[in-house]
């Protein structure tokens, strides 16, 4: 997942920096604006356990796959990244190790993604209509975000390239 600057990010450096809110804006400003940002030696220190990781896109759907076959557990694109990643660092240190992954979102927030992980029939069918199929697998009612999205009035139907976007928006503005 390509999400640039997470909300995670922000709150680790929050954490690491003593929960000095000063010293966390100063960070994320210099990302912000130059694109990167030094930590000191002590906030480095705290993140001697941390470990880096990622999975393709098809070994997230890969994982999501085999722990639902495993487990009857659907989880999100996210949780599937993470757990990958503590897969493949139990293989290197060892199973003998304890490890926790936190699901961070809900399989709705992507039930595109999960569902095609699930079951690859599901890649040409839209969206909208996955989720009572996903609401039929895990068994878990929409969330009220969720429902208020797919319950809104439409209010533009205006479709463009992206190559189109800069004048369209002109357009709209009357500009």
């Amino acid at each position: 997942m390509d999400i640039l600057v997470s909300s995670n990010l922000e709150r680790l450096i929050y954490a690491i920096c003593e929960q000095n809110a000063d010293a966390n804006a100063t960070l994320m400003n210099n990302l912000k604006e130059a694109g990167e940002y030094h930590l000191g030696h002590a906030q480095k220190e705290k993140l001697n356990d941390f470990v880096g990781g990622y999975a393709t896109e098809e070994q997230t759907a890969t994982f999501i796959r085999q722990i639902y076959q495993e487990t009857g557990y659907v989880m999100d694109t996210h949780t599937a990244v993470a757990g990958f990643v503590c897969q493949e660092l139990q293989e290197v240190v060892g199973e003998d190790e304890k490890y926790l992954v936190v699901s961070t979102a809900s399989p709705y927030k992507f039930t595109k993604s999960v569902m095609t992980a699930l079951d690859s029939g599901n890649e040409n069918l839209a969206e909208i209509d996955l989720i009572p199929k996903l609401t039929d697998i895990i068994g878990v009612e929409v969330p009220p975000a969720v429902q208020e999205v797919l319950q809104a009035k439409v209010l533009h139907t205006l479709e463009c390239e992206s190559s189109q976007m800069k004048e369209v928006v002109k357009q709209i503005l009357h500009l």
